[in-house]
């Protein structure tokens, strides 16, 4: 808790049109009514860049585009908790549009943004709230609302041919603004219209007006429509904006996969996976969930968090409030917001994390680069790292496959065999903590499912547990002992039956073929593969944690013919030499 209520300043671009201003006042509005701080408000540009100093904290609504005058390193000569407001990220580089290290922590207006180090704080959307009631009209047209500024891979055109091929009368309202940083906006406006109009039918009418609306009017107007989609396509930093009035109006919304809507997907199944008429029936129910969980109420909630963790940034000595010059750097141009990118920042998404892990033969602990691959959530992938889908890649389509879990776990979450279940699969699934193992019980009523560990040989052994994180069982008692250390978390233990593989196999396995083996023993992954019978049980394909005994698995499976396709640092994918090479080749093939 902070000790006594505090002060700050938020500080906003002159107002443009264009929705960096706007993003930034609709933040300030979730915020300016809380109990726990004041908050003063400021607009500034290059001419008018004097703002008092002596606050406990500043929120900077920076961007590099209206606000690229600014030299932000000056801003750590303001006293308190210097934070940045982050409207647009790549999924590689949280700070591609806010440089790193000029501000204490950066408020990312991204629900989706992972925590990737201790500045970055994720936010979901800043909402704004209808209060007044808008009657929808009485009308057996149905309207189709979408909006932006007239900028190229918008999708209007695809919008108005989605609507043709699925109605035979409706209107389509299209509300291009002219914005300030928007260049050639009437050209563009032109060109968006004629596009339009080549897709439009007979029977579908579309209406077009360049109106830039404020937030409360710009709610008034999604309200007045059926439904409000877009179908964007663009490929940039960051999610779009356009969304949030859509979802403060309450109507029903549509979205295309674009990775620019991501943070709607989890709520609304996008376009063309479903139609626009299926998105009438059922996505309300979806807006209105938004609505909840970014409601400018959980907006102050994880900001007054922010203040409470850096709480010790703030001064307690008084100080003058007197005028603080924000340093010029001269204008910006559009070209230099990617001068200090790189090549990573452009390669298909892929966030880079350091993953601490744990060697047995080491006293220390060793430091390695995950890669954490994107997955867009259309692909359903269940797998800590989305591995799912190159054990799917490399099986290809079977109906009724079997598979083998050690280390199983849960039977939803990180799971590398749910979306093999659901596709009718079924299988072994091998789980020695017993909360792990009741809940395969009850989920997955096909597999054969067992309260053992797997060693060398057959008899009673320690399981180590960590409270409150079933994940990092293990058998290995100094690998528990690092983990419990490390992590702060309680370490129990209790005696445990265990079998080789092999017998396992012998009483259990039900099919000719193995399809796939998932393994994650904690530290002990190498005794469970040398306790299989490799001449009489040889899965297609083999998954294993690699991070502890990374040489000595590779060179174990490599002797028994196995060959390793997939390394990301914390699991390994190898394939039987002799029975899935073949399918490999014509995978390749197909992707060349």
């Amino acid at each position: 808790m902070l000790m006594s209520k505090v002060s700050g300043l938020f500080v906003n671009t002159k107002k443009p049109k264009c929705s960096i201003h706007e993003s930034g006042l609709m933040s300030y509005r979730c915020l300016k009514n809380s109990t726990k701080f004041d908050l003063s408000y400021v607009e500034v540009d290059d001419a008018d860049n004097v703002i008092p100093n002596g606050y406990d904290f500043y929120v900077f609504n920076y961007h590099p585009i209206p606000m690229g005058w600014l030299d932000t390193k000056c801003i750590k000569s303001l006293s308190g908790i210097k934070m940045c407001l982050v409207l647009e990220v790549l999924p590689n580089n949280p700070y591609v549009m806010s440089p790193r290290g000029d501000f204490d922590c950066y408020l990312v207006l991204d629900p989706t943004m992972n925590k990737v180090d201790n500045s970055i704080y994720p936010f979901p959307r800043p909402l704004e709230i209808q209060t007044e009631a808008v009657k929808q009209k009485l009308t057996r047209l149905p309207i189709i609302g979408s909006f932006g500024f007239a900028t190229r891979s918008k999708g209007f055109e695809l919008l108005v041919e989605a609507v043709s091929k699925e109605f035979k009368r409706a209107l389509i309202r299209i509300n291009l603004p002219f914005g300030d940083y928007v260049p050639e906006n009437k050209e563009m406006f032109e060109k968006i219209k004629r596009d339009c109009l080549e897709k439009c039918k007979k029977g579908i009418k579309i209406e077009f007006s360049n109106n830039f609306y404020d937030k409360k009017e710009l709610i008034r107007w999604c309200s007045q429509n059926t439904i409000n989609c877009f179908f964007y396509y663009r490929s940039m930093a960051g999610l779009s904006a356009v969304t949030d009035q859509a979802i403060s109006s309450g109507r029903p919304m549509l979205t295309a996969s674009s990775q620019t809507f991501r943070h709607v997907h989890p709520y609304i199944r996008p376009y063309p996976f479903q139609s626009i008429k299926s998105a009438i029936a059922n996505s309300q129910k979806g807006v209105l969930k938004m609505q909840h969980d970014w409601h400018p109420s959980n907006f102050l909630k994880t900001f007054e968090q922010v203040l409470v963790e850096n709480k010790h940034l703030i001064s307690t000595s008084a100080m003058s409030k007197k005028g603080f010059t924000l340093r010029v750097k001269g204008k910006s141009k559009v070209a230099d917001v990617f001068h200090a990118l790189t090549l990573s920042d452009f390669v298909p998404p892929i966030l880079r994390k350091a993953r601490k892990y744990f060697d047995p033969h080491k006293s220390e602990q060793t430091t390695l680069p995950t890669l954490t691959p994107f997955c867009h959530t259309l692909f359903n992938s269940h797998s800590q790292f989305n591995e799912d889908l190159i054990l799917s890649l490399l099986v290809g389509e079977i109906k009724n496959g079997f598979y083998v879990d050690i280390g199983a776990n849960h039977p939803t979450f990180n799971s590398n065999t749910k979306k093999f279940y659901d596709k009718g699969w079924c299988g072994i699934n091998i789980e020695p903590t017993k909360d792990g193992y009741n809940k395969l019980l009850t989920s997955r009523t096909r597999d054969t499912n067992l309260n053992i560990a797997v060693a060398n040989k057959s008899g009673v052994m320690t399981l180590y547990e960590l409270d409150g994180d079933t994940t990092l069982s293990t058998l290995n008692p100094h690998n528990a002992v690092l983990m419990s250390k490390h992590l702060g978390l309680s370490m129990t233990s209790r005696e445990i039956s265990v079998r080789p593989l092999s017998s396992v196999m012998d009483e259990h396995c039900t099919s000719n073929v193995i399809h796939f083996m998932s393994i994650d023993a904690e530290g002990v992954d190498l005794e469970v593969l040398q306790s299989n019978n490799w001449e009489k049980y040889r899965p297609e394909v083999i998954m294993v944690e690699g991070n502890n005994q990374y040489n000595e698995i590779v060179e174990y499976l490599d002797k028994n013919s196995y060959l390793l396709v997939y390394n990301n640092y914390y699991n390994c994918i190898f394939i039987n030499k002799y029975a899935t090479l073949k399918k490999l080749k014509e995978l390749l093939q197909g992707w060349k």
